[in-house]
């Protein structure tokens, strides 16, 4: 959701154009994020590099915590980390979000090309 929050600005700068992007990504962060199979850890197909630029997914990590949870009957004691991650990169995304949107409404304003429409 807030890696959505972040790329949702695209929308506001190219309009529907950016739906595009949003389909060719989708499916390719599908399978970088555990989706189909597990793509961190130790029973993962992909190589070590590649699991890490993986984890940058907040999906990445959530399917590997309900991997933990349901299919290996880990506590929440393990999963502490899992949820750290998630919850820090809540914030920083959600932050950057933020930003991205605020200075995209700047220059909207400034521009004259954000539409408001009033009821």
């Amino acid at each position: 959701m807030p890696w959505g929050c972040l790329l949702s600005s695209l929308f506001l700068v190219y309009g529907r154009e950016a739906e595009a992007v949003n389909e060719a990504i989708s499916e390719p962060v599908s399978m970088l994020s555990g989706v189909y199979f597990p793509a961190i850890g130790g029973a993962s197909p992909f190589p070590l590099a590649v699991q890490a630029l993986a984890s940058l997914i907040p999906l990445t990590i959530g399917m590997d915590a309900l991997r933990r949870g349901v299919f290996t009957a880990e506590g929440l004691g393990t999963m502490v980390l899992n949820l750290t991650v998630l919850a820090t990169m809540a914030t920083l995304l959600l932050l950057a979000a933020s930003k991205t949107l605020g200075a995209l409404e700047g220059k909207g304003r400034k521009e004259g090309t954000l539409g408001v429409r009033l009821r």
